[in-house]
């Protein structure tokens, strides 16, 4: 890389909505940077936060929800074995014993890659989005994901090389 732009992690986030209940959904980030630019954003952390829907509908073993953060609106699953998907969660409940078990959790759901080499992973700044689906659920859920960031300056040739690892000329 030539040089990061930025001394301290930007952050930036994007709520998404599911169109219906169990639906893949996607949301695109606007950074206001394009693929012109040369520029890589380096991510550091990401932080879902979904809401009360979200809570509520996920009661059983038949529920089920799954994050990714992707770089395509046209991929048809959010599975690592999409090139176009840079990272993905899956939400699901287990049940330990009684019924009546509960269990205290926290949120945001974090996704935090700062242990990689550079202190994160390189993506394309355009185009950029967060995406879900769910299993199980009656009604539809939204959700807001926050990224922290810093912007890379790359060279040409580091730039296309970026650009063909995540699906645009591969």
């Amino acid at each position: 890389p030539v040089g990061t732009v930025d001394k301290y992690a930007n952050i930036m986030s994007v709520g998404l909505t599911l169109s219906a209940a169990n639906t893949l959904t996607f949301e695109e980030f606007d950074i206001g940077l394009n693929i012109f630019d040369k520029v890589g954003l380096l991510l550091h952390k990401a932080q879902w936060d979904p809401d009360l829907n979200f809570k509520s509908e996920m009661v059983g073993s038949a529920d089920y929800a799954q994050f990714a953060l992707t770089q395509s609106n046209q991929v048809t699953s959010l599975n690592l074995s999409e090139r176009a998907v840079i990272d993905q969660k899956n939400m699901m409940i287990m049940s330990h014993g009684a019924a009546a078990n509960d269990e205290l959790y926290a949120e945001p759901f974090e996704m935090n890659w700062t242990d990689l080499p550079a202190g994160g992973i390189l993506v394309a700044p355009k185009p950029l989005y967060a995406a879900a689906t769910s299993a199980g659920f009656a009604v539809a859920f939204g959700m807001t994901l926050r990224l922290y960031f810093t912007i890379v300056k790359l060279k040409a040739e580091e730039y296309f090389e970026l650009l063909e690892s995540r699906r645009f000329f591969g």
